[in-house]
């Protein structure tokens, strides 16, 4: 939240608590009535501190703010489960705004009208917001010309992602949809490419098949495991869990938000 501070004369009720006040100066002493129309007393000058949530929070948006010269930056993440979009107004009634994905460094300006800005932002996703007190015609930005959807990942399991021979990232929860830069595309279909996934393997099948080659992984010094009868602690007959790809895998175009 925002705090604002306002300032307000009041007169001294006695000589001996004006001097043992501190001595403040109200920055409205030359314009207020009260001083003006009984310049015979003395004041004192009395601080008033007032709170204004963000706009964020009421929605559900967790965010970090801080001050980057006259500019305003806010990193906000979407938590909620849901996506959020609606018209936001900024506590620092920005002129201009720009908003750039962390995980790509895509950057566009987003329009101001009334001192509020139209923001959507999926479940799961962040995103950083660039305020200005000073309204800009021009932004020069870089976008990505296709995105890489998964469609999804059995058991939300993280997934390294490999195209033509290059390495893109790993994603490590939905939704599984990462950039592609320019130059690694052989064409715009997914056939058209040698796409990798590298899945990560659920936990449960990674201790079965120890068990089932003989792999002494249950190092423990201070513990025995045991199942829920007490008895010696075996997976090799557990069944299989069902992993991989939900998919489809699909190029699309930008997001725009």
């Amino acid at each position: 939240m925002t705090m604002y501070r306002t300032e307000c004369c009041r007169p001294l009720r006695s000589w001996a608590f004006a001097n043992a006040m501190p001595r403040w100066r109200c920055r409205r002493a030359a314009t207020c009535r009260r001083r003006r129309s009984q310049p015979w007393r003395r004041w004192r000058c009395q601080m008033h501190l007032t709170a204004r949530r963000e706009p964020f929070a009421a929605a559900g948006l967790m965010f970090t703010r801080f001050r980057k010269g006259a500019d305003t930056v806010y990193f906000l993440v979407n938590q909620s489960g849901r996506t959020v979009s609606e018209a936001f107004a900024p506590s620092c009634a920005p002129k201009s705004v720009w908003r750039m994905d962390p995980l790509t460094g895509e950057v566009e300006p987003l329009a101001v009208e009334g001192g509020k800005v139209a923001l959507s932002l999926d479940a799961g996703h962040s995103c950083i917001l660039w305020c200005s007190p000073e309204a800009t015609t021009t932004h020069t930005a870089h976008s990505p010309r296709l995105w890489l959807d998964l469609g999804g990942i059995i058991g939300d399991e993280s997934v390294r992602v490999t195209i033509n021979g290059k390495c893109l990232g790993t994603l490590i929860m939905p939704p599984y949809r990462i950039a592609i830069p320019d130059g690694v595309l052989k064409g715009r279909t997914v056939e058209e490419n040698d796409i990798v996934l590298d899945v990560c393997e659920r936990g449960a099948n990674r201790i079965r098949d120890l068990d089932r080659q003989g792999v002494k992984w249950k190092t423990f010094t201070d513990i025995n495991m045991v199942d829920i009868d007490y008895n010696p602690f075996d997976a090799s007959n557990w069944p299989v869990q069902e992993h991989g790809v939900k998919g489809p895998v699909r190029m699309v175009a930008p997001l725009r938000k």
